[in-house]
């Protein structure tokens, strides 16, 4: 098998700011239901539509207490610190002139210059230029701030240049929507879930070499699965992973009223916080899976398939194929005993690899 085409990872620092916590508040706040059962839809005078809990009676507002605002997020299912960050980045990338809106723009005029369909003097040809432009991926998790998200690409590409793939699509209309997003020129952007997209599917490979994901991934596993999508076979060009992070704009605090510069410090946090943690053990995996383990066990298990196809034509050999390798060297990490150094398995031992013909790793 030919090797894959690099894999590499970028840190984009989205600046959050208080217009993005109001914005929050104000979107969401008004969403939530009062405690005497009235609608927030119509309400002028409602700010943050905060639920009147246990003793309060009716009045939907928030006092601008840190636990007030907390509230406010907790009565529109907003409860999770994780939610809310993902919700402050999607409303900053909703911004005029935000990163994802000027990528969107030279990627939609990039796909106009290499789209020679509109040029008079190309009309009644058969034969089209190949494409030279790369579509988007883009991941996230919750439903919010997909909405946000797909908002803002249907605002700058129109609704006919994105797919969305969630967890209301069945394997029906993932496969159709896969399908558009390779064939249709139009469709310039697939808007994946990391849970509902992250696995199981294929082809956006073949169109697209960069991902972003606007909402970081729960764990490592999620991470690898979803960055897969990209990186298999199928894949010409070098792939880019872009991970946007909250980096809350030092200058908006002064503005800020204590508790919230208080909550865009904690979403701030959070995000940093589940990087690094998700960046270390990704680093402590790969060093197992991707390593010295995993090259001498794919060594071991080429080996020991070509001999066996050699000896054994009824012996399958395709590269999904699981083959035994015997007495591989163990990584210390995983002995039992930390201080004892790689050994060899016992002779009863085995273990069992299997490369994958999609991303060339071996399980």
């Amino acid at each position: 098998m030919d090797e894959l085409p690099k894999r590499t990872q970028q840190v984009v620092y989205l600046g959050i700011e208080k217009e993005h916590l109001t914005r929050l508040l104000k979107t969401y706040g008004v969403q939530s239901e009062c405690s005497d059962g009235e609608s927030n839809r119509g309400g002028a005078n409602r700010h943050g539509g905060k639920e009147g809990g246990g003793g309060g009676g009716g009045n939907c507002h928030s006092d601008g207490s840190a636990d007030a605002n907390a509230d406010v997020l907790r009565a529109a299912n907003v409860a999770s610190t994780p939610h809310r960050v993902g919700l402050l980045k999607a409303l900053a990338l909703a911004s005029p002139d935000s990163w994802l809106r000027i990528r969107l723009r030279a990627l939609r005029r990039a796909a106009v210059v290499c789209d020679p369909s509109g040029d008079p003097a190309n009309a009644g040809q058969e034969t089209r230029e190949p494409r030279m432009v790369s579509k988007l991926v883009l991941f996230a998790h919750h439903k919010h701030v997909m909405d946000l998200v797909q908002k803002t690409v249907c605002e700058e590409l129109g609704c006919d240049g994105c797919v969305r793939i969630d967890g209301q699509s069945d394997g029906v209309a993932k496969n159709t929507l896969i399908d558009r997003f390779v064939a249709d020129e139009a469709v310039q952007v697939a808007l994946l879930s990391t849970t509902a997209a992250g696995v199981g599917v294929n082809g956006f490979q073949q169109v697209a070499d960069t991902a972003v994901f606007i909402e970081l991934p729960e764990d490592p596993r999620w991470k690898e699965q979803a960055e897969a999508r990209l990186h298999r076979t199928g894949q010409k060009n070098m792939v880019t992973v872009i991970y946007l992070l909250a980096d809350l704009l030092a200058l908006s605090v002064r503005d800020m009223a204590a508790a919230e510069a208080d909550l865009l410090r904690e979403c701030e946090k959070a995000d940093w916080k589940h990087w690094g943690r998700l960046h270390r053990n990704a680093a402590r995996i790969g060093e197992v899976v991707s390593g010295d383990v995993q090259q001498s066990a794919a060594a071991a298990a080429v080996a020991e398939q070509a001999r066996a196809s050699s000896h054994d034509p009824h012996v399958p050999n395709g590269p999904n194929h699981g083959v035994c390798a015997s007495r591989l060297e163990r990584d210390p990490a995983l002995c039992a005993d930390a201080t004892a150094r790689a050994g060899a398995c016992d002779e009863g031992d085995s273990l069992v690899f299997s490369v994958s013909a999609l991303t060339r790793r071996v399980h």
